[in-house]
Order: C-alpha cells, then sequence, then structure tokens
C-alpha cells in the first residue's frame, strides 16, 4: 500500500499509525486491471502463488513515480524489501522494465524474452537475505 504516495508495508502498520495520510491500495492504482504494471505482470507471467503481488506491484508503483526510467540496479534496490516465494524475481525487473517503457510512450518488450528465466532457482535470483526465506 501507499501513504500519501509512499510505499509502505501494510502487514507491519497498524490501523492508528495512518492517521490522515491518503491510502492507496493496489485496486487504487486501476480497479479494471488497466494499470501498465497490471499489464505487465500478467504479460510477463509474474505471478505464481500470488501471494506477494500487491506489495510487488505498489513497490513498482512507487519507484515509477519517482523514476520512469530505472535501471536494473534501481529496480533491485526498490524492489529489495520484497520477497517472492516463488522467485520470479527476474520477470518482475521485465514487467516492470516494460511498465515504464509504456508510461513512456514507448515500445514494449517481448514477453518471450523472460521465458527462459522461468526456471531459476531462487538461490540463483536472491539477495543473502531472500536466500535465507526462500531456503
Amino acid at each position: 500500500m501507499h501513504l500519501n504516495g509512499k510505499p509502505e508495508r501494510s502487514c507491519t502498520l497498524r490501523v492508528a499509525q495512518v492517521g490522515n495520510r491518503a491510502v492507496t491500495t493496489i485496486e487504487g492504482l486501476s480497479p479494471d486491471g488497466s494499470h501498465p504494471l497490471q499489464k505487465a505482470w500478467i504479460k510477463h507471467d509474474v505471478p505464481q502463488c500470488g501471494y506477494c503481488q500487491a506489495g510487488q506491484i505498489m513497490a513498482a508503483a512507487a519507484l515509477l513515480a519517482e523514476n520512469n526510467k530505472p535501471t536494473d540496479a534501481d529496480i533491485d534496490a526498490a524492489m529489495s524489501g520484497n520477497i517472492c516465494r516463488c522467485a520470479t524475481y527476474l520477470r518482475i525487473r521485465k514487467a516492470i522494465h516494460d511498465a515504464a517503457a509504456n508510461l513512456r510512450g514507448e515500445k514494449t518488450v517481448d514477453a518471450g524474452a523472460v521465458s527462459a528465466t522461468a526456471g531459476l532457482a531462487c538461490a540463483e535470483i536472491c539477495t543473502a537475505h531472500e536466500k535465507e526465506v526462500c531456503a
């Protein structure tokens, strides 16, 4: 979720801490699923179990609101607190690049280019902290 446009982890935030700040959930990005990130997530087959998807998309939306042409390092830094048990990190990165290009009015990347990443093991793509969680 976002509070005043900034990503927050709803799982660690008490309602009383929200105060008068504006709350945006994944449904607030686009009630009909037409937000470029939502479309890119589907295009690149990012969702697996779905457990982390709302947090992943909201973190990505905050990144793209601040930086419409993120590098891989920018994406990795912005997404570092979001753990994906299904290890779709490379597809998440591709989807973010795709959505960013879409938001800039550029041609988007081919979804087929990420199909080889589907079978990568978590240990190959997770950060050191995430390796412990994925093990």
